[in-house]
């Protein structure tokens, strides 16, 4: 079912198209429920001095009473969703993998459809990026979501170079971010963020080594984008094959020093190794590269539920079905509870290193002329040079006035 911007049903998910920015949300209400902010305070006199030794002990100075501060993790969160979130997926594979069918079962909505086909309805003779940006709303909280797809990737005979355009994209939105910090006058309201925040790459099931193509693409990109490796078209390949097929790739990575984003525990969890959330959450991303199925259609299974599937001959496999596909343990992870730390790993490793080492690289390369039409750098290297030729020959008389004592 597709959705637009005029769809007025009261539907909790729904998606529509957007160019600029996202829609005025000032009127967005948040209930009591969801600013759930506890606020009990004792007021039995003894338990506050005690506590107050113990606090001002540690260096803390303790409040007696409601003052109000502690309600603002409520006021940063109804700024959130009045703001909306942003959030950059590029999605690379060959032609025919399943890259617009898995997009559509992520979201559950009809990204990819007749007015914008998938990548695979446009086929390029050369590898080329596009973007698409759609608006997402679930449980009152809007999502800004921009897929990146590189139609003709890998598809020609001749696939040298073919990763540069996708190269060339990444750290266009990197300059891009940089440009917007550096501007005088920059935007009262954050700097809009264009930066790809995920990489999902698609390989193709064929139940053999990763393709050469594949390993130069993911050595060229590992340091700029997070990469997410999938196995398309899982339903393909026996549980046997897809085992063997999973530590293949784990392989070939290894021995090639490729590194793909990490599901580390959540800070929250670290004092706690037996939380049933983190518990699952290890047994989840142990199934890393994820073997993935997608569907477009949706048929009744055995319990009566409508379900995304694909229908054969000799059975029915279920996209959400842990025992036929790791579909639903990769959209957890991804956007149940990774999405915010695949932005913020964006933001303090890959952009930070590119931005140091291109302001560095800046200010070492540059060649802006002094006055006299010297290198400022030439000159402060031959200042350096000149002070350490002083100071020897100051050393070398000391020694001298020594000798003659």
């Amino acid at each position: 079912m597709s959705y637009s911007p005029h769809h007025g049903g009261a539907n909790k998910r729904s998606a529509y198209l957007g160019k600029d920015g996202l829609p005025n949300l000032d009127s967005l209400k948040i209930s009591n429920k969801d600013t759930n902010i506890d606020k009990e305070y004792k007021t039995d006199p003894g338990s506050l001095m005690n506590g107050a030794v113990a606090k001002l002990a540690n260096g803390v100075s303790p409040v007696e009473g409601y003052v109000g501060y502690s309600n603002l993790p409520n006021q940063i969160y109804r700024k959130a969703v009045r703001k909306g979130f942003e959030f950059n997926i590029l999605v690379v594979g060959e032609s025919g993998v399943g890259k617009s069918t898995f997009v559509n079962s992520l979201f559950l909505s009809e990204v990819y459809n007749a007015e914008h086909p998938g990548p695979s309805k446009r086929l390029k003779k050369t590898t080329c990026v596009q973007s698409h940006t759609v608006i997402l709303k679930e449980n009152g909280v809007y999502l800004k979501l921009n897929l990146i797809d590189t139609p003709g990737f890998g598809d020609c005979i001749d696939n040298t170079d073919c990763w540069q355009p996708v190269l060339d994209y990444i750290v266009s939105r990197f300059d891009d971010y940089i440009s917007g910090e550096s501007r005088v006058n920059r935007p009262c309201q954050s700097i809009p963020d264009q930066r790809v925040h995920a990489c999902i790459y698609f390989i193709a099931p064929t139940g053999h080594s990763l393709k050469p193509l594949d390993l130069e693409f993911l050595s060229r990109i590992q340091d700029k984008v997070n990469v997410i490796p999938v196995i398309a078209k899982a339903d393909t390949l026996t549980p046997e094959e897809c085992r063997e097929f999973k530590k293949t790739i784990l392989n070939d990575l290894a021995s090639r020093k490729i590194r793909v984003f990490e599901f580390l525990d959540p800070p929250e969890c670290a004092d706690r190794s037996n939380d049933e959330e983190l518990i699952k959450l290890r047994r989840l991303r142990d199934r890393v590269p994820f073997a993935i199925v997608g569907a477009n259609t949706l048929i009744t299974n055995d319990s009566g539920a409508r379900v995304r599937a694909r229908s054969y001959p000799w059975g029915v496999v279920e996209v959400e079905n842990m025992d036929h596909s790791d579909f639903a343990a990769l959209r957890y992870l991804l956007l149940s509870v990774y999405m915010q730390e695949l932005r913020d790993v964006t933001h303090n490793i890959h952009y930070e290193n590119y931005r140091n080492a291109k302001l560095s690289g800046i200010a070492m390369e540059s060649h802006f002329q002094t006055r006299d039409g010297k290198d400022p750098m030439a000159l402060m290297e031959a200042e350096k040079k000149e002070h350490e030729a002083k100071m020897r020959k100051m050393e070398a008389e000391m020694e001298a006035v020594f000798e003659q004592k």
